[in-house]
């Protein structure tokens, strides 16, 4: 007769765990690094966006409304600009919709009718195309 055979459970060791942890905790640090530079990218792209939707309706602006140039130049305030964008039913929300961005980016429509939006980064200007 043969002898019964013994079965014998074996577990992970404690170095393989480790091992294991370690693995996640790198992965998990590559991913959360990347994700922070989407969000800096993706908040510059809104920034970017809302420049280019500000320059857009200026232009319609100056085409659509007559004396548009010197309602333009009479505005004291980037508010009162869009304000008068508004008016004109270019652009829907509020004015701070228009002049703030998430990350530090707030815009201006200082300058002519004709010029070109501004965007500051904490305060600097910043370049977009």
């Amino acid at each position: 007769m043969c002898a019964p055979e013994t079965v014998r459970r074996r577990g992970f060791t404690l170095a393989e765990l480790i091992i294991v942890v370690v693995c996640i905790g790198l992965l998990g640090g590559l991913a959360a690094g990347g994700f922070r530079n989407l969000m800096q990218v993706a908040r510059e792209e809104a920034a970017m966006g809302k420049a280019r939707i500000l320059n857009a309706a200026r232009y319609s602006y100056g085409l659509t409304v007559a004396d548009a140039e010197t309602r333009w130049d009479a505005c004291a305030s980037d508010g009162e600009r869009v304000a008068l964008l508004k008016a004109a039913r270019l652009l829907e929300g509020e004015a701070p919709d228009y002049l703030y961005s998430q990350g530090g980016y707030t815009l201006a429509l200082g300058g002519s009718l004709r010029g070109r939006t501004l965007v500051y980064k904490d305060g600097e200007a910043f370049s977009y195309r």
